[in-house]
This record gives C-alpha cells, structure tokens and sequence, in this order.
C-alpha cells in the first residue's frame, strides 16, 4: 500500500473510533443533544470525512439480462458478485426510453414533465441549407448531483462516453473534472488517474460507459452466445456502417426472422459481457487501493434495449414496455451495510439523489421529484408512485401504482399490467380490473403530473447548435443520419 493510502487507511480507523466515543458518550452541560442526536451526528460527521461514492451508469443494460436478476446466461459475473455486497432493486425503472433526458432525470432528481429536456431526439438529420441539429441544455437554474456532493465537501469528477452529454450543454455543472466524447477505455483510464491525484481527499465520480449500444460490434473473444448459429446475417450487417440502419429497416417492417433475433440478443449478450468486465476493473481498482470497502458504489442504467417483444428494435420512440424502461439498479453501500437485501417494491432512477442527500446529510436547496431508498431499505417507509415517460409530453405515461403497472395512451386508453408475475408486459389486463382502479391511477398520476408542471414552470429552457465532434459522435450512434 502506498504511504498515500496508508495514510487514508489510518485516518479512517481514526475517525472511525471517534465517531465510535461520540456515539457512547451521553449528553454534557455543553451538549444538550439526545443520544441519538449524537448519533446522527457521529454518522454524518464520518460519512462526510471518509467515504467516497461513484455512479457506474451502464448504457441500454435492461435489468432481466443481468445475472443477478436472473438472466440465465454468464453475462455479468462481476456485476453480480458486486450484488452479492449489495441492495438490489427488482423493479428499478428509468424515467424516460432514451439517454439524454433519463441522465438529466438522474443528474437533477426529477421527471421528464419536470425538467423539460426533450431534444436531441432520435432520427435527427442534418439539413440541406446546412443547419445544424440543436440539443436542449440543461440550464443553471438546475441543481445537479455533482453540486451537491462538491458542496458537501466532495471532489467530483465525470467520465462520459455519450455524445448526447457534452459540457457545452450543461453537463458538467458541479464538476471539478468533465471528460466526454471518449471511449469505454478511457473513461477506466481517466478515472483511475483523477483519482490516484486526489491523495486522501473523499470523491463522487460519474463513469458512463457505452459499448453497449447498437451497433453491437461485439469483439471475436466475447461473442460466445451464436454458437448454434451458422448464417450470421446480423453480425455482417453490424460490421459494415453502411448496412447497420438495414437492421432497423427490416426490424420495422417486419422482416427479422426468430434467428434473426436470435443473433441479435446473443451479440447484445456479448457486448454486455465486455461492458461488465470493464466494470469489474474499475471494482478490482477500488480494492487495491483500498476503497472498496468506503465507497458507495451505484451501478444502473439510462434504459433498456427492445428486442421486439412488443414489435420494436432497438430504444427510444414512445414505448414504455419494461424492456425499454426497467434497469438494474444495485447499490453497495460502505462497509457492505444492508448487503444481500432485494427490494420488490417499484423504485425509480431519480431516487437516487434523495437518497445520497440522506446517507450523507447534504443540504436540500431544490424540490426533486425522487424519493429517498433508506426507508424502503429498512422496511420504515411505504412505496411511492413511479413515473416514466417519452419526449412527446402529450403521448404516453407509466405509472407504477399499487402493486400495478398501468400505461396511459395520448387519448386516455389504458393497459394495466402485473409486473410481479409478468415481467415483460405481455398481458394486458385493463378489462378484468374494476374501472374504479383505472380511475384510482389516473387520479393520481394527474396530481403528479399537475405538480411536475408547478415545477417545469420556473425552469428557463434553452437550445444550442450541436458542435461538430457531436454530431460525428451521434452519427456513429445513429442517432442522426
């Protein structure tokens, strides 16, 4: 170990046994407070000085292909040892099907209909006359994640590979350190530097990782899944650029065969593979130096990946299935507290922020939307409704209601759906539930909505042209074409 890291490791076991004489002392003439205030206090006071978080944000992951939420095929063993030390949400959902609004929703802890961030959208195009696609920016008026931790005394750094999130557009607010428009290897590299530099100060660190969105280039030694597959007709039309936009023609127009598909889940499945072992660097990194065990490390995801379960490929457009929307959300907290538990009740990605606000006793300054997981976690809180939505804010909405899923049409139609026993939203049971439950959901998903509009009310949008390096970024995703 080095003295940089003995010295963090001895400065831990020095706070840790204060905070320890804190917490057995009773109250003083000096100090009026209960013992379970000085508790409180011991808590915080340790946690502020000494532990360290970081979001590992897994692009198009959608939860039932990762091993510990049952995947039956070797996806995500290092994901899954991390599971292992940690809590699991079962029904963790994304608040919208597509990258740039669900980061903002995770960024700033709220909805979609709260924070208004809808373009950028798929389909983009480069026009004749030469004008160039604009992004919304999430503007200042906005207090993100990173802000809060940098205002909490931690060292924050991002390490982005999307080109839906460049700085220029609002991205890097409360970072020390933002680094986006690289690749998965870099964003291993970058962090692991950023971090030996930082000595013995704590840190929040965001790494998003992309290999594994389409187009599914998955390298020789990771596709092992289309063995019994002789004509590989997806993985040629992959490799060639100018054929890939053919797999989404022949998807939309009905003509992917079941082998097809097939070859497709198994390339997806691969490239999961090398997103997971590039997860398990970072781990292993943590560890030899000695940080595993203090930080709370998050991994999820923006959203899913379809794979015409509901006749759609791909993300994105206004679908709200759970393939497109439900992600892994795993959380380790320090010193393995809570590991093991799973947690059943739907939760949702703006979640997270409230709950790092709790654990680390941070300053509240701005309404979020997201409601915090310690209670959940130790069985003292009821479940709370779940949102998502697409970009066309007059178009679909889901809501997670009463042990029910219901999806809300543009015209007021709904499907109501079990997602405890049908995971994949194939049974729609809007005609054997009481119309007074359909009414119960709506009533409240109206509340939430009229809410979220009080709160988009004093958020100022605006847009920006897109640079140059983004548009080759997202033209390599394609995103614009």
């Amino acid at each position: 170990m080095s003295e940089s890291r003995l010295t963090r490791s001895r400065a831990l076991a020095t706070l840790a046994c204060l905070a320890s004489c804190v917490a057995g002392c009773g109250p003083t003439p000096s100090s009026p407070m209960s013992t379970q205030q000085q508790d409180a206090a011991a808590l915080h006071a340790l946690r502020r000085s000494t532990q360290n978080v970081v979001i590992l944000l897994l692009d198009c992951v959608r939860a039932d292909h990762v091993g510990a939420y049952g995947y039956d095929r070797p996806t995500t063993p290092n994901l899954d040892a991390l599971a292992a030390d940690a809590v699991l949400f079962e029904q963790a959902i994304s608040q919208t099907n597509w990258t740039k609004p669900s980061i903002v929703s995770l960024f700033t802890g709220t909805y979609l209909s709260q924070h208004l961030i809808t373009e950028g959208r798929l389909g983009g195009r480069i026009q004749d006359n030469g004008t160039v696609p604009t992004g919304h920016v999430m503007v200042d008026e906005f207090t993100t994640v990173a802000e809060y931790m940098s205002h909490g005394g931690f060292g924050t750094g991002g390490f982005v590979n999307q080109g839906h999130l460049p700085a220029h557009l609002g991205f890097a607010q409360g970072f020390d350190v933002y680094e986006s428009g690289i690749h998965d290897p870099q964003v291993e590299e970058f962090f692991k530097a950023w971090v030996d530099q930082l000595v013995d100060r704590r840190f929040f660190a965001y790494l998003h990782l992309l290999d594994l969105h389409f187009p599914y280039t998955t390298q020789a030694h990771l596709d092992i899944f289309n063995d019994g597959i002789s004509d590989r007709a997806m993985k040629r039309l992959m490799q060639s650029a100018g054929d890939q936009g053919e797999i989404q023609r022949r998807a939309s127009d009905g003509q992917l065969t079941e082998e097809n598909v097939l070859e497709l889940v198994g390339l997806y499945d691969g490239e999961l593979l090398g997103v997971d072992d590039r997860l398990g660097r970072v781990l292993r990194f943590l560890k030899e130096i000695g940080l595993y065990d203090s930080t709370m490390i998050i991994v999820t995801a923006d959203h899913g990946e379809a794979f015409l379960e509901h006749d759609y490929f791909e993300h994105g457009e206004g679908l709200l299935y759970s393939e497109l929307i439900r992600v892994p959300l795993i959380i380790k907290f320090p010193d393995r507290q809570y590991a093991g538990q799973r947690v059943s009740t739907p939760v949702q990605v703006i979640d997270l922020l409230p709950t790092l606000q709790e654990y680390f006793g941070l300053a509240v300054t701005q309404t979020v939307g997201g409601t915090s997981l310690i209670g959940l976690i130790e069985d003292t809180a009821a479940p709370h409704p779940v949102l998502s939505e697409v970009s066309d804010l007059n178009a679909r909405k889901a809501l997670y209601y009463d042990r029910r899923k219901f999806i809300f049409q543009a015209n007021g139609t709904p499907e109501v759906f079990d997602y405890a026993v049908d995971p994949l939203d194939q049974t729609d049971l809007a005609n054997e539930v009481t119309p007074d439950v359909i009414e119960e959901a709506r009533a409240v998903l109206q509340e939430l909505l009229a809410q979220n509009m009080e709160f988009a009310a004093g958020m100022a949008i605006s847009e920006k042209p897109l640079n140059e390096r983004d548009i080759e970024r997202l033209r390599s995703l394609g995103y614009i074409r």
